[in-house]
């Protein structure tokens, strides 16, 4: 039995569903700050995919007459990237306490809301995104990925440009 024409719909499936449940997640009040973040939904779908390419190399018939080591080294890089995608998603964070913004994973820009010359937001095809320009003439730029893009894009955009 040929399972392959059903790959497009089970993808599909797949996405709506992370789609749906990303689309849950709010932002999170944490002793007075305002914590916006990646749902969690796509960091355990990144790790999913990881396993899914640790697992491919030991099923049969999977690396043909290649040798076993070659093929399995190729699919766990890609494990391993995906692997650091899904940390990169669960540690990412914009936290926005006082007049102070926060934005990163493992090396964080810190920034006063004060010191923001524009801040737009970029509807593009696929995604949204917040580009915040500073007056040091540094930029920012934030995914329209973190949950609850629409209120963190609307309090950056309508404090930013007051001075």
């Amino acid at each position: 039995m040929n399972l392959a024409p059903l790959t497009p719909v089970v993808v599909g499936v797949v996405l709506a569903a992370v789609a749906a449940l990303g689309s849950r997640t709010r932002h999170q009040v944490v002793d007075g700050r305002l914590v916006y973040k990646f749902p969690l939904a796509l960091a355990y779908l990144m790790f999913g995919i990881g396993l899914l390419f640790v697992g491919a190399p030991f099923l049969p018939g999977a690396a043909g007459n290649m040798d076993f080591l070659k093929f399995a080294s190729f699919l766990w890089l890609f494990a391993l990237f995906a692997a650091s995608v899904g940390a990169y998603f669960l540690k990412y964070r914009v936290t926005i306490e006082g007049g102070r913004v926060s934005v990163g994973s493992y090396f964080k820009r810190e920034f006063s809301i004060s010191d923001i010359v524009e801040a737009k937001r970029i509807d593009g095809s696929r995604s949204a995104q917040l580009e915040i320009s500073l007056r040091n003439g540094r930029n920012v730029t934030i995914s329209g990925l973190v949950a609850d893009f629409d209120s963190l894009a609307s309090l950056i955009t309508g404090q930013g440009g007051r001075k």
